[in-house]
């Protein structure tokens, strides 16, 4: 039965491929929605659904679309296989709808995962690249990374850099959630949890999520609520389970703090109460502007007495909220934190990006002797903050730092901020130095930064085309890559040699006719 079923959804979903490559959408969607009546795993239909919505801009609907056919297609390991080129196509399109509705991280390790599989997709690196570009990628994968380690304090660093950049980010809204619960700040991850609904996260996904915060708020009624709601769409989920027993015997035991409306007259009073004070609230605008003006300044008040704090979470929370809210008052303050070294290295790291974010010249001496600091991450804060103050004083020792210092991650940094000060001076030392860099990653970062334009193409292309000679094969490829964007006539012949070296790897071949193609264009 179950097979004349399927075979059934295939012959409809046959004819709805014709209907959707005639371009009638509103008929492909109805026959393939009769497809999955008859067969609801069967990848193909699930697909081109999904292909269907995304033209009718139904971006939400599309990826849960090309979500299910991923996850019902059996295979991504026999070359040939069918279902392995559907899921293979289904995750590539979700990859290009998550970034056409701002999601770029999750785009981002999408392609990511194809390209660790060895899926070789036309476009695939150089689309990658152009979404580490996009604002707040970066610092979403950085957060994505200190989450799975545990770094919780970073996590909640990196992420909110990221939506502060790209605030329509539901995925890294979502990962901020998760790792605001895991730090147990219960109250806030369920603000974000309902920011992520409203930019479009399933509601049902995260209710599991906010029933654990309400759970540990005391808050049982409204837990069990969630829970019930869940496991109407997720009947299997033990978890959700054991915690719905848990929220019931609480409840009985009369440990939760919330009541039920009809349950309690105090509610119904409040609610007149409230009703009263609006009606009353306009004579007091004044009197709460100044209230609201004394709240702020007591925020900064308690955030200036934390930085004498003993404990370094506290402290390091204090630091870069200051930060964020360009508190010009801490900067005198947050130098002698960087200058000391009684002082935890994690401290004086969100110190340097404090004193960064505030653009403070008074702390350039602190910064530039930061360094040369001990510790690798101060060095990393240091020069991401003299990059963020374009400062031309500090080009010459963070030359020497790109010269000597033994962690590739620190002069990874120092590369960026040498790209974001510019100038003559920043450009020849990535020239003369970092391109000649012994470890791979520091090219290729130097490499991307110049596809950025910061310097005369002119100038940069045939230093560029040296590394088309590079032993690292991605080195190469990257290079290949940002010639092609520069699109500098000069890189031609060098270009047209590369493609003739013998046992060249398919994608560093691929990326050479692509920049070639470019050059030709232009």
């Amino acid at each position: 039965m179950q097979q004349r079923r399927t075979a059934k959804a295939k012959a409809v979903a046959t004819q709805g491929i014709k209907t959707f490559e005639e371009k009638n959408y509103k008929q492909a969607l109805q026959i393939f929605e009769e497809a999955i009546s008859y067969d609801d795993e069967l990848p193909i239909a699930w697909y081109y659904k999904g292909l269907v919505l995304k033209e009718f801009k139904r971006y939400t609907e599309a990826i849960t679309a090309m979500t299910k056919a991923t996850d019902v297609a059996t295979t991504m390991l026999n070359p040939g296989d069918a279902d392995r080129d559907i899921k293979v196509k289904a995750f590539t399109e979700k990859g290009h709808i998550l970034s056409k509705i701002g999601c770029y991280v999750e785009a981002v390790e999408l392609f990511f995962l194809l390209e660790q599989q060895g899926f070789n997709i036309p476009g695939l690196k150089t689309e990658m690249a152009n979404l580490r570009a996009k604002g707040g990628v970066m610092e979403g994968l950085e957060g994505r990374s200190y989450l799975q380690t545990d770094d919780y304090q970073k996590a909640i660093i990196s992420f909110k850099t990221s939506l502060k950049k790209n605030p329509r980010d539901k995925y890294v809204c979502k990962m901020l959630g998760e790792t605001l619960e895991k730090s147990k700040n219960y109250r806030e991850a369920m603000k974000i949890y309902l920011q992520a609904i409203e930019l479009g996260e399933d509601e049902i996904g995260l209710l599991y999520n906010q029933a654990i915060c309400l759970c540990n708020m005391k808050n049982h009624r409204r837990a069990k609520t969630c829970l019930d709601k869940f496991l109407e769409t997720n009947p299997n989920h033990m978890g959700a389970k054991k915690l719905r027993l848990e929220c019931m015997a609480a409840i009985e035991r009369g440990e939760a703090k919330d009541r039920d409306e009809e349950d309690t007259p105090i509610i119904m009073a409040r609610k007149a109460e409230g009703k009263r004070k609006q009606l009353i609230g306009w004579a007091f605008v004044f009197f709460c502007f100044c209230l609201t003006a004394l709240y702020w300044f007591t925020i900064d008040w308690r955030l200036m007495l934390s930085l004498n704090s003993k404990n370094a979470r506290t402290k390091n929370m204090s630091i870069y909220q200051l930060g964020q809210r360009k508190n010009t008052n801490a900067i005198n303050k947050l130098i002698e934190i960087l200058d000391s070294k009684d002082e935890e290295p994690n401290v004086r790291a969100t110190a340097a990006l404090a004193l960064g974010d505030l653009e403070a010249r008074e702390a350039l001496k602190s910064l530039i002797n930061a360094l040369q600091d001990q510790n690798w991450n101060v060095r990393c804060c240091a020069a991401k903050s003299l990059g963020l103050m374009k400062s031309d004083e500090a080009v010459q020792p963070m030359g020497n730092i790109l010269k000597r210092d033994i962690y590739y991650l620190v002069r990874i940094n120092v590369v960026e901020a040498l790209a974001s000060i510019k100038g003559p001076a920043a450009i020849n030392i990535l020239l003369k130095v970092g391109l000649k860099d012994e470890n791979p990653y520091v090219k290729k970062a130097v490499v991307n930064q110049f596809r950025n334009n910061i310097a005369d193409s002119n100038l940069v292309v045939l230093p560029l085309c040296e590394l088309l000679k590079d032993q690292d094969k991605s080195v190469r490829e990257e290079t290949a890559i940002t010639l092609g964007e520069l699109k500098n006539k000069k890189a031609l012949t060098p270009l047209k040699k590369a493609l003739q070296v013998k046992d060249e790897p398919v994608q560093v071949q691929q990326a050479i006719r692509g920049a070639i193609n470019n050059i030709n264009q232009n």
